[in-house]
């Protein structure tokens, strides 16, 4: 609660399965890594703004953090914690993208919600996107959540799965 983060990132973290510069990187073997995080700042990365990078490593809480100035994304998680984030962290301020980079599957036996950024952040999609259970998608009076898809790549609703995509007059799921 209440950390700064900054200047990090400048190098390829060494020790995981991929290149990754990132202020923080959250990773893990079965049963994996935990953070809650709320309340903090992620600035002036040399890459993303914070990596959570597989499955294994659990966001256990999120609210309320800033990211701003990242070379990279200001976030990066898998498609099955994005419930887990909060509309009101602040992450569209000058970062290489004002937003969450998603990719990976959501599945399981319960509906889950995907924020719409109140600063009007977006997801961005660099890898294909499966639904395997509920996902849904729904505007504030004030924001709507907006997707942008990397050459290529796809969201796939598979048997199980459904999405639901609620706009309104003034806000638009995009």
């Amino acid at each position: 609660d209440y950390v700064e983060i900054a200047y990090a990132g400048k190098r390829n973290l060494s020790g995981i399965s991929t290149t990754i510069k990132s202020n923080l990187v959250l990773s893990g073997f079965s049963p994996g890594a935990k953070l809650k995080v709320t309340n903090s700042s992620f600035t002036h990365g040399g890459g993303y703004g914070m990596y959570v990078q597989d499955s294994h490593a659990q966001l256990t809480g999120f609210a309320n953090n800033t990211f701003s100035n990242n070379a990279g994304s200001a976030l990066y998680v898998t498609a099955e914690q994005v419930h887990k984030l909060d509309a009101a962290s602040k992450l569209k301020n000058s970062n290489g993208f004002d937003g969450v980079e998603v990719a990976g599957e959501v599945s399981g036996d319960n509906e889950v919600t995907w924020p719409a950024f109140a600063d009007g952040a977006g997801y961005y999609v660099t890898n294909d996107l499966f639904f395997d259970s509920g996902v849904k998608l729904e505007a504030t009076a004030n924001a709507a959540p907006t997707f942008y898809f990397a050459a290529d790549k796809a969201l796939y609703v598979r048997e199980n799965g459904y999405l639901i995509a609620k706009g309104n007059a003034t806000q638009k799921v995009t």
